[in-house]
């Protein structure tokens, strides 16, 4: 059986990564063929060290942090996928599946008293923006998580960023585009279905840009291509542009639907956060005492993680626990 086990952390090589390590020790000695998946070129030898474990019958698979819809259709290669990155939301395409949950996460943790209030009286009334309106937009393949604060978020592309409208009329768009923290402005190139429509300069600031979207009786795809960095180590991403307060320009929308696309955390319900991220099993893992205390960063003995009962593993179905 070929499994593959996902971390977007090897790099930090902590607990996580023993959990997750122990995994493809346990299967490797088994006879299985195991890969262990992430985005850092680390030294397979020195995550072996750190954790204390027998990774040798393992290989490292280092794929460019392009977001999780390319890493996605990885996942079809294998007959297991475990999944043992923190608050991911990766759909797997492996036979069977398993999502290794440390720290069970709320929905609305990211959201303050008032927006959660607002999310318990108005979400239930609101509900994701009709995709086949020709004035509303759905964000495809090529676009990390959203961040930032308060006052402004965004969401960067991987370079090759895509939005799906319905089949309709001409729209204008409204974005403003930008690069924080990368070491120079770039170009960014829309495309309307395969064809050029617009080269747009994006500085490090965020500046205010119009796009285009021609008209067309069919689905209509915008691809935003562009140059791509990586912040650093801690940060292997490979990103393109910044994308913040996309809206269509004109068009009749009902209230309902701007309500929605201007505050998309109104819809952040827990019906729709859980059905978004089908998993075949959630997997527990019992932790390992350890005896004693350790600074921060001194390597344990290899007598301290010794195999035992405790790290047998257990698939449950999905809802259980």
């Amino acid at each position: 059986m070929r499994v593959g086990i996902y971390d977007r952390f090897w790099h930090s090589m902590g607990g996580g990564e023993r959990h997750a390590g122990m995994i493809g020790q346990i299967m490797s000695r088994a006879g299985h063929d195991v890969d262990l998946i992430g985005h850092s070129d680390v030294s397979l030898r020195d995550l072996s060290d750190r954790v204390a474990l027998d990774l040798s019958r393992t290989r490292l698979r280092v794929r460019p942090d392009r977001g999780e819809d390319e890493l996605s259709d990885i996942t079809a290669e294998y007959d297991l996928l475990v999944n043992a990155t923190y608050m991911s939301r990766l759909v797997s395409k492996a036979r069977r599946s398993a999502y290794l949950c440390f720290f069970p996460t709320p929905f609305d943790h990211d959201l303050g008293p008032v927006h959660r209030a607002a999310v318990g009286l108005v979400g239930p009334h609101l509900g994701p923006p009709d995709p086949q309106s020709p004035v509303n937009f759905q964000y495809g393949k090529g676009w990390y998580p959203p961040e930032g604060g308060r006052r402004r978020q965004w969401a960067w592309s991987n370079g090759a960023g895509r939005l799906d409208f319905g089949p309709g009329g001409a729209l204008e768009l409204q974005a403003d585009f930008g690069r924080p923290g990368a070491p120079e402005p770039t170009t960014l190139i829309v495309e309307a279905n395969g064809a050029d429509v617009q080269h747009i300069e994006v500085p490090i600031p965020f500046t205010r840009q119009h796009l285009h979207v021609p008209a067309s009786e069919k689905r209509r795809e915008l691809r935003l291509t562009s140059d791509t960095f990586s912040p650093g180590p801690a940060d292997p991403r490979s990103l393109g542009v910044a994308m913040s307060r996309l809206r269509v320009l004109g068009g009749r929308m009902s209230t309902r639907d701007r309500v929605a696309l201007r505050y998309p955390w109104f819809c952040a319900t827990r019906r729709i956060l859980t059905s978004s991220v089908p998993t075949t099993s959630f997997l527990r893992i019992r932790p390992i005492p350890r005896r004693g205390s350790r600074r921060y960063g001194e390597r344990m003995p290899r007598s301290s993680f010794r195999p035992s009962r405790s790290t047998r593993f257990t698939l449950h179905p999905s809802g259980t626990e």
